[in-house]
């Protein structure tokens, strides 16, 4: 509201706040540590400093972090057809380095046949703002997050197919990913990405 752009990835304007990303960690005048802005309740008086050498440094951090759990960014479907997502735009603008960590081993695409919704969850950064959209908004239920840490992916019951599932198609978690995790088949294809 004050008009400060306060980084996020796992933020979205329609769904409860859960700081899942870490990006949006301010500094707080009398608190020992950073909080994440958006679980962080503003109140009177209450002096907030959103970027500081230390932040930058964190968030560069966070980043290179989570491009370490990706393909490289050229590769990304979403940088590559509509322009830069969120991730990569974020790491562009704190100067995150692709090669500061070993790649870790990535997620694997759905094998889901479905035509409407691409899944590709090598691009998937777990803010769970998809399986977030799909319950709280749409009250679907149709995508889950599964496993734990480096393990978690997003899957659909039953077998991880979308056509069995409760899911309508409506899109609403394609047009939430910060990145290519999720596309729109139709979109990826008459761009000549797939």
């Amino acid at each position: 509201m004050a008009g400060v752009n306060v980084p996020s990835l796992c933020y979205e304007p329609r769904l409860s706040p859960q700081g899942t990303c870490r990006l949006c960690l301010v500094e707080v005048d009398g608190l020992a540590k950073p909080v994440a802005a958006c679980t962080t309740i503003a109140e009177p008086g209450m002096r907030v400093t959103t970027e500081s050498d230390g932040l930058t440094e964190y968030r560069r951090l966070i980043l290179e972090l989570l491009l370490s759990e990706t393909p490289p960014t050229q590769g990304c479907p979403r940088c590559s057809t509509l322009g830069p997502c969120q991730l990569h735009a974020a790491a562009g603008r704190y100067g995150a380095q692709e090669d500061r960590f070993p790649r870790l081993s990535q997620r694997k695409p759905s094998q889901d046949p479905n035509p409407f919704i691409r899944r590709d969850y090598q691009w998937c950064i777990a803010c769970f703002r998809c399986t977030r959209i799909c319950e709280e908004l749409e009250m679907a239920r149709a995508i889950v997050p599964s496993g734990r840490g480096q393990s978690t992916c997003i899957t659909s019951f039953p077998g991880d197919r979308l056509l069995e599932s409760p899911c309508t198609f409506c899109g609403q978690c394609i047009h939430t990913c910060p990145t290519g995790a999720l596309m729109d088949r139709k979109v990826v294809h008459q761009l000549g990405y797939e």
